[in-house]
């Protein structure tokens, strides 16, 4: 069932069609209304800014990937999720399928994982999620969960959960020993005739799940889904991604549409939800539903990257901080190639902290650079060589960048 899944939400999504009959393009009026309608909204036109103070003599404790030695743990091909835990930082490098474990001071300390198909390896790494009370360290494979003891000195590979129920795995973290779990939740339709079309057999449950921490049981499912135009449960949880952000602080799930400015809060017991949230006046990666003589596709359509919002950004309190980029005026004679190289360059971060507890959103009057991660200690950031866009990634530990 798992690949037959795999294969028919794969298929339908890169589907290629030519016309317009029949398309709709995601985010629909209807759902950009919902967001409008959510408990907490903000604008990103707003004016009436809440004031932070930007640390700007903070000091630089290391910068991780300045190195040119492509052989050393200390150069940065990629850079994937990134975890924190009081005395270590994780680091998904993707391209490897692996994590490097650094020190606070940015020393590196061990490797975990490689690509492969036994314990502890993977076929494709995702993202991970590290938690402190069980020094448990979660990583999202191509389908299945990796679960490692972290040590001092090392992470030692102790359970593997098959996932066969969900596909498309996305993102994970774990929350008072439980774990939830985001990705393409499909169930048939057992009431419908045989000769039913596969557009009405296959129905999308809602998209984060809660799995046992010890056993990998699933436990039960919740979240806010993204309904399609054609009913396609295929569709429906594609465009149900979330990420995902477990809060000790207000024991909480956080759940953020990937594509779109829709955020919730959810009570991790039951999968209630607490609150919702809408950032308004956001530009959403667009999708094409087309329907031709009963053939549907979902196409993407071409978006920068100010077009979404980055990673949930820790920040060892009630808050989080989410970033996206705005992108600035432009001609529109100019070819795309070159617009998506001036929007890199010209575009700005805008920074919000959420409240978890409220789900109250408030923008930050100052310019911040790329955050990936703060608490009372330290600060990590990714800037960009906006002279050499294909540089390698660089990682700089300092002091908290701001406060609040």
């Amino acid at each position: 069932m798992y690949q037959y899944h795999l294969i028919l939400l794969t298929t339908f999504f890169l589907a290629a069609c030519s016309g317009n009959d029949g398309k709709v393009i995601h985010p629909t009026t209807e759902f950009l209304e919902e967001i409008k309608a959510a408990d907490y909204t903000v604008s990103l036109n707003d004016e009436n800014l809440p004031s932070i103070s930007i640390l700007n003599n903070r000091k630089t404790i290391n910068i991780i990937g300045e190195t040119e030695d492509v052989d050393s743990e200390y150069f940065l091909p990629e850079v994937g999720d990134i975890s924190v835990g009081s005395k270590l930082i994780f680091i998904v490098i993707p391209q490897m399928n692996e994590i490097r474990a650094f020190d606070y001071l940015g020393n590196f300390k061990y490797k975990i994982g490689r690509t492969g198909h036994g314990p502890g390896e993977f076929e494709k790494l995702h993202s991970i999620d590290y938690d402190e009370a069980s020094k448990k360290l979660v990583a999202v494979d191509l389908n299945e969960v990796e679960i490692f003891d972290v040590k001092p000195d090392t992470a030692i590979p102790s359970q593997t959960f098959i996932i066969t129920q969900v596909s498309h795995l996305s993102d994970a973290c774990i929350l008072n020993g439980e774990l939830f779990l985001n990705g393409s939740n499909i169930s048939e339709v057992d009431t419908l005739e045989s000769d039913a079309s596969i557009y009405s057999r296959l129905q999308a449950l809602p998209p984060i799940n809660k799995y046992d921490l010890e056993t990998g049981e699933k436990l039960f499912h919740f979240g806010k889904s993204y309904k399609s135009v054609s009913g396609f449960g295929g569709f429906d949880a594609l465009l149900s991604e979330t990420k995902l952000h477990c809060n000790e602080s207000t024991n909480t799930i956080v759940g953020v549409f990937s594509r779109y400015p829709f955020i919730a809060g959810y009570d991790p017991a039951n999968g209630s939800e607490k609150w919702n949230a809408g950032i308004l006046d956001f530009i959403s990666p667009q999708v094409e539903e087309k329907d031709i003589e009963n053939n549907v596709a979902l196409v993407p359509i071409r978006s920068s990257f100010s077009d979404k919002l980055g990673p949930i950004v820790e920040l060892n309190s009630e808050f989080i901080l989410l970033q996206t980029g705005v992108r600035p005026p432009h001609p529109e004679s100019l070819i795309l190639e070159r617009l998506e190289i001036l929007d890199f360059r010209n575009s700005k971060f805008v920074s919000m902290l959420l409240n978890t507890s409220t789900g109250k959103i408030s923008i930050l009057s100052d310019e911040l650079g790329r955050t990936l991660f703060q608490n009372d200690e330290i600060s990590i950031t990714s800037p960009t060589d906006l002279e050499n866009l294909e540089a390698p990634p660089t990682i700089v530990i300092g002091e908290p960048v701001f406060s609040f």
